[in-house]
């Protein structure tokens, strides 16, 4: 299944923006985000985005097995870079 390719709302000037690919429970999403873009914002575009049930509660976002928190820090504060993948998985699903 070929990846989804969005963008959330640009914030920023374009070369402050990160594509990274986001693999979730119905496949993966490939979207740029302005460096300053929340994890909790990752996270919420990502749900709306792939349609997944629950709320960014029941959700964490991941850089392999490293949780990204707290979820208010920005994309550029876990040094977060052009090409990177990321993970949501549920919230205490063992990841």
């Amino acid at each position: 299944m070929a990846a989804d390719k969005d963008d959330i709302e640009q914030r920023g000037r374009p070369d402050e923006s990160i594509t990274v690919k986001i693999g979730t429970p119905k496949g993966a999403l490939s979207a740029r985000f302005p460096a300053s873009a929340t994890i909790a914002e990752v996270i919420a575009f990502t749900i709306e985005k792939k349609e997944l049930e629950g709320g960014p509660a029941a959700w964490e976002l991941f850089q392999g097995k490293v949780p990204l928190v707290p979820v208010n820090k920005a994309l550029a504060d876990f040094g977060i870079k052009n090409g990177d993948k990321l993970l949501l998985a549920a919230t205490g699903s063992g990841v």
